[in-house]
Parts: structure tokens; C-alpha cells; sequence
């Protein structure tokens, strides 16, 4: 009850890859010769098709290639502020709900990083999913990263949140 005092909510919800890598150890030569895997994000389009039949505008935001998209075309792009490419998606599609998925154990610290991100934000309910948040749902409820943690598959379990914060059945 009380994120529905805090956030108001629209009917957008965005879905975020973090990146499949650790930037600590980046490296941008290889990034230039596409030497970085960009899987699509499948579980993300999976989820969003799951919602299709909710009025929703959902977007996904695949943060690993859009990272690598922006080293291989914008020399002006430095790596560290790949942050800045999740302030322009919120600025052009400000979603009130927030789903961030990680699967790789090396995407762990950019996953951390992009729910600190959020949560000093303050203006969306953050949902966590995917395999890493899936075994560390504890650790990260525990320090306020997200509000809630979808486990395992998420097709019904975010379908329950949504009808709650949307009112669709309540």
C-alpha cells in the first residue's frame, strides 16, 4: 500500500537487460571488433508477451547492446556513463514500473548498480528477475534494491503484481 502512496502509476512498464559483462574489465578493442556476445534478451520478450492483452506500453531496454551499439558507433561514448543510456530511456518512456532481469553471473555488479541507480531515482516500483535475482532475491530485498523479486518464470507472478497495482481485478 504504501509504493501506491508513493508512485503514482501509469500504464507504462519497462523491461531492462543489464549488461552480460562486467565493466570493470571491459575492453574496448574487442568491443570494437565485435568480440562481445549480444544475446537478445528472449525472457524480456517472453514476459512482454505475456502482457500483451494488459492496456500497457512496455518497452525493452537491452542494456548490452545497446552499450556495445553506442562503442561501435559514437567515439564520444565512454563506457562509465552506460548509466546514462537508462536516464534517456526513463526520460523518453517514463515508466512508473521498472523490471530489471540479469542471467549471467557476470552481469551481477552492472545489475546492482543499475537497482542502486533506480532506487535513488525514487520514482518507480523496481522489479527484479532472472536467474541471479532468482538466488539472491534475499540480499536484494534485504537492501532495498527492489521492491519485489518475480523468481523462476514470471509470466504469472508479475501478472499478479500488475493486477494489484493496477486495479485491473481488485
Amino acid at each position: 500500500e504504501h509504493l501506491k502512496d508513493k508512485i503514482k502509476v501509469n500504464n507504462k512498464l519497462l523491461l531492462i537487460q543489464v549488461p552480460q559483462f562486467d565493466l570493470r574489465y571491459f575492453n574496448i578493442s574487442a568491443a570494437k571488433k565485435k568480440g562481445y556476445y549480444a544475446y537478445p534478451p528472449t525472457g524480456l520478450q517472453y514476459l512482454a508477451s505475456a502482457l500483451k492483452d494488459r492496456d500497457l506500453e512496455i518497452e525493452i531496454l537491452d542494456l548490452n547492446y545497446e552499450i556495445l551499439s553506442r562503442i561501435y558507433n559514437d567515439e564520444t561514448f565512454e563506457v562509465e556513463n552506460w548509466l546514462s543510456l537508462l536516464d534517456d530511456r526513463l526520460e523518453s518512456f517514463p515508466a512508473s514500473m521498472v523490471g530489471v532481469s540479469c542471467i549471467f553471473d557476470t552481469g551481477i555488479k552492472p545489475l546492482l548498480e543499475t537497482l542502486n541507480h533506480l532506487k535513488e531515482k525514487g520514482d518507480a516500483i523496481i522489479l527484479a528477475g532472472g536467474v541471479v535475482p532468482t538466488y539472491d532475491w534475499e540480499k536484494l530485498l534485504a537492501q532495498g534494491l527492489c521492491h519485489f523479486v518475480c523468481e523462476g518464470e514470471s509470466e504469472n507472478k508479475i501478472n499478479f503484481l500488475l493486477d494489484y497495482f493496477l486495479n485491473d481485478h481488485i
